[in-house]
């Protein structure tokens, strides 16, 4: 494989420089040694009354005394230790000289995106009309990313991108501040093609904030005022009083001086949006484009998120990129991309009574949810939301909605250097029958098998869950059947079920994923003494009773 070949030059070309260099470096060696013997020998000789020759050169008795023999050596030690150096520096000489080669070949490309020459007399402040003309642009001429793209949104308006991954959502904005030249077609800015304006000038004019938000070394101050540069105090305070990020920075010991290590590691995901955020309040552009800003954010800090960006909003031309559709209620337009080309746009209810790629993938986000289910009775999906009964008569399985005095789960507090106490059994555990014609029934009636689970989060024993349902959920939230407590655990994380004679567990599109035994795992038959991991931190045992 070509990978394989570069990683054995490499190792050839590391184990070549290690051997020069260890040659190298008692060679050095050899030649101080030689040196020193050679002044000593012939000094010594000469200082002794003999006379020396060697060649044109001759050294009569008496001209050499000890003092110049040790001035000799003092000189010699001078002249050598800086080729011993040098030895040492070999390896990093030759580094650098390899990365100041590839750093040149970066100064040396050409910009993929041309300034525009022409002098432009107009505003620098633009209204954020935005309209698409028979647009077509590739990363490489033969893989066209955008096919034909005509597309108007007027000032003001607030517009929604939506489609399957790869279909050119995040490509297709980011050629209005012209982060990329189009191959065909053109991109107009309040009615002038957006190449004839300076790039500071375009660029000033157009706000992003993406999923992830960059920060950079340096105080909060510094980072909100990347937005607009020699910005006022009061400017920024105001800019983050919008963006619900004000007390927080308050509360910090240094304010607003507070030092933002690298990539705003010391913030949390929903801080790091805010000060994106009010980063963006303080440009003050007209065109506003969100690229998921909520995707990795938990539901506190999404809903921080979402307050500080209906501030943000208001009077700008906003473009949403977004994969939640049902939070799209509220924008003007839906547009529909797939494989590059506009495939459907409207409204959310015009799309959502078309029937067409937005109801499906509508229907395919909302499989699983409670509404969703209800509507859907009689279907036989294995992945059946558990908030919903089954039909009688359909299913193996009668739903008995337990009183809420009478709840399986145990909250169980032990300290962490005592063992855990057990939650109380339940005196008995409600068995259904499975009909004797479903699956693994095998014409006999089947009960489950009496099992519990136990979850531990940071190695500590937060509950224990008799398994009386034929389907029970697992998530951080609490309507869920086994409440797991940590912000790395999904909403709805997995589901646990009773099938064919045997319980199982099986991963229900969660972030994190069910691993067991080190491997990640869609679906695993459970055992007595079973280990999943939710989450790192995490864990579920299954016990048979």
């Amino acid at each position: 494989m070509r990978f394989g070949g570069r990683v054995n030059e490499n190792r050839a070309a590391g184990l070549r420089s290690g051997y020069l260099q260890a040659q190298f470096t008692p060679l050095v060696a050899m030649l101080v040694a030689l040196g020193t013997a050679t002044i000593v020998g012939v000094g010594g000789y000469v200082a002794a009354g003999n006379p020396f020759t060697a060649g044109p050169f001759q050294l009569l008795p008496g001209t050499i005394d000890a003092g110049l023999i040790i001035s000799f050596l003092f000189y010699l030690k001078l002249l050598y230790q800086p080729f011993r150096d040098l030895s040492k520096l070999t390896n990093l000489a030759n580094a650098a000289s390899a990365g100041a080669e590839r750093i040149q070949e970066v100064l040396d490309q050409a910009p993929e995106v041309i300034e525009s020459t022409t002098p432009y007399p107009g505003p620098t402040k633009l209204r954020g009309d935005i309209v698409f003309e028979n647009v077509y642009f590739g990363y490489s001429p033969e893989r066209p990313v955008l096919k034909g793209i005509n597309l108007t949104i007027p000032t003001g308006k607030k517009v929604a991108f939506v489609g399957l991954s790869g279909g050119g959502k995040t490509t297709l904005v980011k050629l209005i501040p012209r982060f990329y030249e189009i191959q065909w077609g053109a991109v107009r800015v309040d009615g002038v093609d957006n190449r004839m304006y300076p790039l500071k000038v375009l660029r000033q004019n157009v706000s992003m904030v993406l999923q992830d938000s960059v920060l950079f070394e340096g105080t909060i101050r510094e980072n909100i005022e990347v937005g607009r540069p020699g910005a006022s105090d009061s400017d920024i305070i105001e800019a983050a009083k919008k963006a619900q990020m004000h007390e927080t920075i308050m509360s910090l010991p240094d304010g607003y001086n507070t030092i933002v290590r690298e990539q705003g590691k010391n913030f949390s995901g929903g801080q790091r949006q805010r000060l994106a955020i009010a980063r963006a309040i303080l440009r003050d552009a007209s065109i506003l484009i969100l690229d998921e800003p909520t995707a990795s954010l938990d539901v506190e800090a999404e809903a921080e998120v979402m307050r500080a960006l209906d501030t943000l909003i208001v009077g700008r031309t906003v473009i949403v990129i977004s994969h939640r559709l049902s939070t799209l209620g509220n924008v003007d337009e839906i547009i529909v991309l797939n494989d590059g080309r506009i495939v459907e746009k409207g409204t959310y209810q015009e799309l959502k009574r078309l029937g067409g790629v937005f109801t499906g993938m509508l229907e395919e986000q909302n499989r699983y949810s409670a509404e969703r289910v209800a509507e859907r009775v009689g279907d036989k999906s294995i992945l059946r939301s558990a908030f919903v009964p089954s039909p009688a008569g359909n299913e193996p399985w009668q739903a008995q909605p337990a009183p809420i005095a009478q709840q399986n789960w145990h909250a169980v507090a032990a300290p962490q250097n005592r063992p855990a106490v057990p939650a109380p059994e339940p005196e008995s555990l409600p068995l259904a029958p499975v009909r004797a014609d479903s699956p693994g029934g095998n014409g006999v009636r089947q009960a489950p098998q009496r099992a519990r689970v136990r979850i531990e989060v940071d190695g500590k024993v937060i509950g224990v869950r008799k398994l009386d349902k034929p389907v029970l959920t697992i998530g951080r939230l609490s309507s869920n059947d086994v409440l797991v407590p940590s912000q790395r655990v999904s909403r709805m994380h997995a589901r646990i079920l009773w099938e064919n004679g045997m319980w199982l567990i099986e991963d229900a599109d969660s972030l994190n994923g069910i691993a067991y035994q080190g491997r990640r795992v869609d679906r695993h038959v459970l055992s007595n003494g079973d280990k999943i991991f939710l989450a790192p931190d995490s864990t579920l045992f299954y016990e048979t009773m």
